[in-house]
Parts: structure tokens; C-alpha cells; sequence
């Protein structure tokens, strides 16, 4: 239930972005909307699927970029140890 005037719950940690936060920033004009009478619950429902979908393709796209450079910084670390360990063999 949403409860107007009310500072939103924040949990330790939580900094503003996620898959949490989008949703919960898009489901108040929802809600707004549906409590006004221009959507119905199941057209609310249906949007926040999609919604739902959408954000999970952008998380889905972040978690990537970061793995990636999480490898790239692996592979680096890598090769300096390998080259730190070489110029220490004679």
C-alpha cells in the first residue's frame, strides 16, 4: 500500500540504484494513476511486467560491463605478478 507523505524505507547499504529502486520510483505515478482511475489494475499489472522486464535487461546489461572489467582487472593483476615473478628470476 502507498502511503503519501511518507519518507520511503531505506535499508543499510542501499544507495539509490537498483533493480529496487527503479521499480519502486516507477510504481508511485503507477499507483498515482491507477488510485486517479486513468489505469486499471490489470493495465497497471500488464505495465509493470514490462517495466519489470525492462529492468531486468538493464541489470542484466550492468552486471556484464562489470564483469568485464572485473576480468580485464584480473588479467592485469595477472600479468604483473607473471612479470614481477620473471624480473626476480635470474
Amino acid at each position: 500500500m502507498l502511503v503519501t507523505g511518507q519518507p520511503p524505507v531505506r535499508r543499510r547499504g542501499q544507495n539509490g540504484r537498483g533493480r529496487n529502486n527503479r521499480a519502486a520510483r516507477i510504481a508511485v505515478p503507477v499507483t498515482a494513476a491507477v488510485a486517479q482511475g486513468e489505469l486499471t489494475i490489470r493495465e497497471a499489472w500488464e505495465f509493470s511486467q514490462t517495466i519489470d522486464n525492462f529492468i531486468r535487461t538493464i541489470d542484466t546489461s550492468e552486471f556484464a560491463r562489470q564483469l568485464e572489467r572485473l576480468e580485464a582487472a584480473a588479467e592485469r593483476l595477472t600479468e604483473r605478478a607473471r612479470e614481477a615473478a620473471d624480473a626476480g628470476e635470474p
